[in-house]
């Protein structure tokens, strides 16, 4: 589908979207002051998610109840209980809407990948609170295919959800950090993989393909890997990475399925594909994959 429509407005006008964010928490809250409405949303009886309250996507949180990627948040709590994951990976955490929404069997490991250094004071405080908190390690690195020290990650401070290893345009609102890249794959041992069922999220803005690409071993030596991307070929694209060779990895790795305008998930057959990659030719399509091997 094309690129959402409230995706586009925040892009063009960050301002408003803060105007229309504050008016909703004013209409929820009686008040806009920081200091006065709630750090902390409770996501269950167990568990909580803690955000910062005078940035828009934990005031969007804050509307939202903790839920502001509803197709995503129901894949994760459905694939943890019917695919029973001994491996988990969240790679983008933000605030942790995703990692932080169930909970997990105690043998499962679990990571959580956040490069935007800001957030992981938040991160911490909702792990340590967690049912599964002594086997949920959050790394603070840039997920990608190698491991480098100080590689550019660009930090949107009026939206935290679209920091990325690759920025569209800069603005004042960007700031250029930099911070050490890590390959998923440099986790694990082969030893380690037998046998082992993997699910992911990559959500990265653009920087999908890099994550994947270091974590093929895992996706291969690994006996199962269920996972959902968000695939915007804007982005991914700005990224340097070639579509085209993006798409036959996928391919290559995967049984991939694309969700419908009813959140119905379709498989994506060879003539599907085809279609997609002669669309991707002439359009900017943003869309979300589920991945199965």
């Amino acid at each position: 589908m094309p690129k959402p429509l409230f995706m586009k407005f925040l892009d063009r006008y960050p301002k408003t979207w803060k105007y229309l964010i504050n008016v909703g928490l004013f209409l929820k809250y009686k008040t806009i002051n920081r200091d006065r409405i709630p750090n902390k949303i409770s996501l269950s009886p167990e568990n909580s998610l803690y955000i910062n309250s005078a940035e828009n996507r934990g005031r969007a949180l804050l509307l939202k109840n903790g839920e502001t990627q509803t197709r995503l948040t129901k894949f994760w709590k459905e694939a943890v209980v019917n695919f029973k994951p001994t491996i988990v990976l969240d790679v983008g955490v933000n605030y942790g809407e995703c990692i932080f929404s169930t909970n997990y069997d105690t043998e499962v490991q679990i990571f959580g990948f956040e490069a935007n250094e800001s957030l992981i004071p938040y991160i911490e405080r909702s792990r340590d609170e967690h049912k599964n908190k002594e086997q949920i390690k959050i790394i603070h690195a840039l997920a990608s295919n190698q491991t480098k020290p100080k590689q550019s990650f660009y930090v949107n401070s009026m939206w935290s959800g679209t920091s990325s290893g690759v920025t569209t345009k800069m603005h004042k609102a960007i700031e250029r950090q930099t911070i050490d890249s890590i390959k998923v794959d440099s986790l694990f041992t082969d030893q380690e993989l037998l046998q082992k069922r993997v699910l992911f999220k990559v959500d990265v803005e653009g920087f999908e393909a890099f994550v994947l690409y270091g974590m093929e071993r895992l996706i291969q030596e690994s006996k199962s890997c269920l996972g959902f991307i968000e695939f915007d070929s804007h982005y991914i694209r700005k990224s340097g990475t070639d579509i085209e060779e993006f798409l036959l990895f996928l391919e290559k790795h995967f049984e991939i399925f694309y969700y419908t305008s009813e959140d119905q998930l379709i498989k994506m057959d060879r003539a599907l594909m085809e279609n997609f990659k002669d669309m991707l030719g002439t359009k900017e399509y943003h869309t979300d994959l589920v991945l199965m091997r």
